[in-house]
């Protein structure tokens, strides 16, 4: 799996929208390969999947071992009793390969920066929310897919002229997080566990809405659009009432039960512009918060599924397309790491109809890795021969089978 993100200032996607298995059938179509390399690459490409299903299922089970006690959707108790300096070393180290495993599915971590560029957005497009980081103890937030989005508005600063604001929507967005103690969330929420959570088209001026603790904070502007009615109505009612009841009282001899009716019913009003306040801010927060439950991916370990799911598609993806590259070239050519870059991508644009950077690097590395290609000492790339190679991948995967870690080590039985 890749180690990182790759620093590029490309804001092309790397990420390959395709299924191996659609990808194999569209390279034997468009290499034109006759039927004995067609039985010769789809040979390959199965030896290839076994591999990295194999290796996957191997990082899959040892992060199942580590999340289980910090799964709060777990329906199984946890018996090893770990303490707060246990959870917070396995939440760390669940972290690290769940970091990991997102950059092999081409994911990028948004730094602190990102975020709080991001809240600054939201407050000057959408209602204002007063986000308190200080109530993570572990926030980790990672985005994949690009899309400049434009919207439109007007308002009374620019004397009501149309001004156009443009910010990325997120294609995916995963948060995973780890919570203190406070007063901001819900009792529900618990400190001990590790919340994972995966969104889909979320705009960065909505990215606030989905940090747990966030509350909805009114402007000036805001509070006066709700209060001045409010003093304004309150303050007419007392009076109609006052005078009212100044009247009433001069008429009758009844006027102490009138002076309680009009307490009353002052205290009502009162009561009711209150309450008026909070439904309007509920009702802000209901408006940030609708549109999530169709946005919401999964949750929890799901998410460690879905995202093993996506990076071994990935490597698959990638691995079986530089491949394809360099076998198909002119018989023992090698090829610089332009050329393969370029043949890449040109592929995927016309297939996909959209543009794509090619990992190469991380593709290459594979390659190398499974002994699918050899670089010479001119930095030039030649293809391993397409009947040889299964064989190297199934010695590989018969040394993945019989390696001890494949299925964690169960602690010993005490004597």
């Amino acid at each position: 799996m890749n180690s990182g993100p790759k620093p590029t200032g490309d804001e092309r996607d790397r990420f390959i929208p395709l299924r191996h298995g659609d990808l194999i059938r569209r390279l034997i179509s468009e290499l034109k390969l006759n039927d004995v390399d067609a039985t010769a690459f789809e040979r390959l490409s199965h030896h290839l999947i076994s591999v990295f299903h194999v290796e996957h299922l191997s990082a899959l089970i040892q992060l199942e071992e580590l999340y289980g006690p910090l799964d709060p959707d777990a329906e199984t108790i946890s018996l090893s009793g770990d303490g707060a300096p246990e959870i917070v070393n396995r939440s760390e180290i669940l972290l690290s390969q769940l970091s990991r495993l997102l950059f092999a599915a081409h994911y990028d971590q948004l730094t602190q920066d990102d975020l709080e560029r991001a809240i600054e957005v939201g407050g000057s497009w959408n209602v204002r929310l007063d986000v308190d980081f200080s109530v993570f103890d572990q926030l980790m937030v990672f985005a994949r897919g690009y899309k400049k989005l434009k919207q439109h508005r007007r308002r009374w600063q620019g004397f009501f002229r149309q001004e156009t604001i443009e910010f990325p929507e997120f294609h995916r967005l995963v948060l995973a997080f780890r919570l203190k103690p406070s007063k901001r969330f819900e009792p529900s929420l618990r400190t001990d566990v590790v919340y994972l959570k995966m969104f889909k088209n979320i705009p960065e001026s909505e990215l606030e809405v989905l940090l747990p603790g966030s509350q909805v904070r009114f402007s000036i502007l805001d509070r006066g659009k709700i209060l001045l009615p409010t003093i304004s109505g309150a303050a007419l009612a007392i009076y109609k009432i006052i005078t009212l009841g100044l009247l009433v009282t001069l008429a009758t001899v009844a006027a102490f039960w009138n002076w309680v009716i009009l307490i009353a019913v002052t205290i009502g009003y009162l009561i009711r512009s209150v309450l008026s306040y909070f439904r309007t801010r509920d009702k802000y927060q209901f408006g940030l918060t609708r549109n999530l439950f169709v946005k919401n991916l999964d949750n929890n370990v799901g998410v460690i599924y879905r995202i093993f799911n996506e990076a071994e598609e990935q490597e698959m993806c990638e691995t079986l397309l530089a491949y394809a590259i360099l076998w198909r070239g002119a018989p023992g050519e090698s090829m610089e790491e332009l050329v393969i870059v370029e043949r890449a991508e040109a592929f995927l644009r016309q297939v996909l109809n959209q543009e794509i950077l090619f990992d190469l690097r991380d593709a290459m590395s594979k390659l190398t890795r499974l002994g699918l290609a050899n670089v010479n000492a001119f930095g030039r790339w030649t293809a391993v021969d397409i009947d040889s190679a299964p064989n190297a991948l199934q010695q590989i995967l018969e040394r993945l089978l019989e390696r001890d870690d494949l299925i964690p080590r169960q602690q010993s039985r005490p004597s």
